[in-house]
């Protein structure tokens, strides 16, 4: 899918108002919120996170009477890291446990994982030249695709990470993400973004907590309305209205910030079209129905080899399969017990690593296909030729 700023219409004289109604996105002012500069309120401030928090799930129940399948809708969840210990998750908070009393008594860093409609697409403005190009940039893309809405927040550091919401009614949440991935195709053409920020399966960087690195808090910049409106308050130390204001507002603020250009329905209709075709001639589908033997036959031998990288496979498919958390660690536990060990600590790391996918359970899906391919498929696994006849046995092909 190629960007092409010729082909959308655009008049420029309309492109300046835009930029110059976002003015207050690049002069926003930050000296009230230095590092640490809450934290003698951190119980106020936990209060607005949670409050932030809940305009969100709020926001979420809505989209379940929007989309066509909304028992795949995921759960919301938090998770919790210190400053100065950047990529340091301490805990997962689900949806039921995001409560003052679960989040740290020091200033903390907080994300939240994204909504089935949400985007995020992120640019640097440590540079301040380059800042100026890749701002215009990005919201000249945006605008010439039809899309003039977001929410804009200030990650605490040297990024502004755009949230755009997809009207999701009577979409399935695959085509939900396609049209995320074919956005963030478009907009790589014309601006350098982190496209690992786009994945859904990354949590976004929430306001009013601290940037691990920096200690500055990250906070809402855009709409200006509603920006100027919170940093007021925040400045007066009015933390009872912030708390309304985002429990209240935020599930209508998002609401009004959704978007559904025309280019959209054109890439529906492609990837309908590609879904329908493959439903016609899919390998997957008539390998689905043998990956229960896989796994089972994988549990049932003694691997010399590629031990650590045979639990990653079995997480893949237990996930593919629909196997519960509780099945796949007994499965698991039994089988490392069977294989034979050289030193005890090698068994002790495989089930450190059994206790990492059980962590990252809800978190994670990964490709059984493309894992076994790339990491036991290849020239450094003693025993391909054992999973060859376990595939072949089972008529499974991996091209």
């Amino acid at each position: 899918m190629q960007g092409n700023f010729d082909s959308l219409d655009t008049k420029d004289g309309e492109f300046q108002e835009i930029i110059s109604k976002d003015s207050y996105v690049k002069e926003w002012k930050l000296g009230h919120f230095q590092k640490l500069i809450f934290a003698n309120k951190l119980k106020e401030m936990k209060e607005v996170v949670v409050a932030y928090a809940l305009g969100i799930l709020s926001y979420k129940n809505l989209l379940l009477n929007r989309v066509k399948d909304p028992e795949n809708v995921p759960e919301v969840r938090m998770p919790i890291g210190f400053l100065y210990a950047k990529g340091c998750i301490k805990k997962w908070l689900k949806e039921n446990e995001i409560s003052v009393e679960n989040l740290p008594d020091k200033p903390f860093q907080a994300s939240l994982t994204k909504l089935p409609n949400e985007i995020v697409l992120e640019i640097d403005i440590d540079d301040k030249e380059r800042r100026e190009k890749e701002y215009r940039a990005l919201k000249k893309a945006l605008y010439k695709l039809g899309i003039d809405k977001y929410l804009i927040i200030f990650s605490g550091s040297k990024s502004l990470h755009y949230h755009i919401f997809i009207r999701p009614d009577g979409l399935t949440l695959k085509e939900l993400e396609y049209l995320k991935t074919s956005l963030a195709d478009f907009i790589s053409f014309f601006v350098k973004i982190d496209r690992q920020v786009t994945h859904m399966n990354l949590p976004a960087r929430m306001p009013f907590t601290w940037h691990p690195d920096t200690g500055k808090l990250s906070l809402i910049v855009y709409p200006s309305e509603m920006a100027a409106k919170l940093i007021d308050l925040l400045s007066a130390y009015k933390f009872d209205e912030i708390k309304r204001f985002l429990i209240f507002n935020v599930p209508n603020y998002i609401k009004s910030l959704e978007v559904f250009p025309k280019v959209f329905n054109k890439w529906l209709e492609e990837f309908r079209a590609k879904q329908e075709e493959k439903r016609k001639t899919s390998y997957a589908r008539f390998v689905k129905g043998k990956l229960p033997k896989l796994y089972n036959s994988i549990l049932n031998e003694v691997w010399a080899d590629g031990k650590k990288r045979m639990i990653c496979l079995l997480f893949c498919l237990a996930k593919k399969i629909g196997i519960k958390k509780e099945q796949f660690e007994k499965d698991v536990k039994e089988w490392i017990e069977k294989q034979n060990w050289r030193r005890n600590s090698d068994k002790t790391i495989c089930l450190g690593i059994l206790r990492c996918y059980l962590r990252w359970w809800d978190n994670y899906n990964w490709s059984w296909y493309g894992f076994l391919k790339k990491h036991l498929l290849g020239k450094d696994f003693d025993e391909k030729d054992k999973m060859l006849k376990i595939l072949e046995s089972l008529n499974i092909k991996i091209k």
